[in-house]
């Protein structure tokens, strides 16, 4: 398990993933999923998926822009 920082990236094996500050300072469960990193929630739902960077990068994105959600 890991805890999400206060910006909402977690770290795994030397890469932070940004995830969302939702869920910023909560514990999550990271998975090596082969070509796919696969982050969970405590209950075992599916938070976000990333596949895993090139060698070197520090960090990757979520994709979504900061800010709050936006609502339709």
């Amino acid at each position: 398990m890991k805890l999400v920082g206060n910006t909402g990236a977690v770290e795994f094996r030397g890469i932070r993933f940004g995830i969302a500050r939702a869920f910023a300072e909560q514990r999550v469960c990271v998975v090596d999923a082969g070509k796919t990193v696969m982050v969970f929630d405590l209950r075992g739902t599916l938070i976000i998926a990333h596949p895993w960077p090139r060698p070197g990068t520090k960090y990757v994105s979520n994709g979504r822009r900061p800010g709050p959600a936006r609502t339709l």
